[in-house]
């Protein structure tokens, strides 16, 4: 058919900067987990546990809202989705 494309990546279409930047964009939320210790260890001192078992709280509680958010909307989009859902009881 006319209409037909290739979704195929072309020869040399990536170079090698381009892979490195990839690579180093993949790298990045891990280093900064990683870094991220070490940072508020020094902003926090002693107080890093309480810091992370706060912040751990806080990522449980946005997690039941969103289960509890899928659980009243059928195929409801993720937290960032661009779609409006109406909330209706059921």
């Amino acid at each position: 058919m006319a209409g037909d494309q290739s979704h195929e990546l072309r020869k040399d279409s990536v170079g090698t900067l381009e892979v490195a930047a990839l690579s180093f964009a993949g790298l990045a939320p891990t280093m900064a987990m990683a870094l991220g210790t070490s940072f508020a260890a020094i902003q926090a001192g002693a107080a890093v546990p309480l810091a992370y078992l706060l912040g751990m709280i806080g990522s449980l509680a946005l997690a039941y809202v969103i289960v509890v958010f899928t659980r009243r909307v059928a195929a409801s989009p993720a937290p960032t989705g661009k779609k409006r859902v109406e909330l209706t009881r059921r």
